[in-house]
């Protein structure tokens, strides 16, 4: 993680995604409690709701370069350390938080404590339980069909508590 967020930004500003820009960009807190949320179940409201709030109320990390998408294949291992990292199209400059919980989530909690101090942890733990809401949230900025937007409603209400 610190090869990734230590890389000098400058030379690649105007190459950088929006934070979030799958699902809303700038605005992807607003996307998820105004377009998201409506669409679950109703008793599932509250806690998106709540998630989106502990989100909102999050002590602002410091930026750097964040991949955007250490999801499954994106991340290559090598007797068990990264040996590289492909998929750059959503890279951004953000808190390294959302890397770490991308990463955390994908590749397991327990390698937490080696990817962050314990507060960027803390910013992880609740930036991940967003991911849900998120791909609700890219189904609606992207305008997926109908069906797909359905499954991934279903999906988000059967993780939210």
């Amino acid at each position: 993680m610190d090869a990734i967020h230590g890389i000098d930004v400058e030379p690649l500003r105007g190459w950088l995604a929006e934070p979030h820009a799958f699902c809303g960009g700038a605005q992807w807190l607003t996307v998820l409690r105004e377009r998201v949320v409506p669409l679950l179940p109703s008793g599932k409201q509250a806690a998106a709701l709540d998630i989106v709030a502990r989100v909102e109320a999050l002590p602002a990390g410091e930026q750097a370069l964040n991949h955007g998408d250490l999801a499954g294949a994106n991340v290559l291992w090598r007797e068990g350390r990264v040996a590289g990292v492909l998929d750059w199209d959503l890279a951004a400059w953000c808190d390294p938080a959302d890397d770490v919980a991308s990463l955390a989530l994908w590749h397991g909690w327990d390698v937490l404590p080696q990817l962050a101090d314990a507060a960027t942890a803390q910013r992880a733990d609740v930036i991940r339980q967003t991911y849900p809401l998120q791909i609700v949230g890219f189904t609606v900025v992207r305008g997926r069909p109908a069906d797909e937007l359905s499954r991934a409603v279903d999906r988000a209400a059967e993780r939210l508590p």
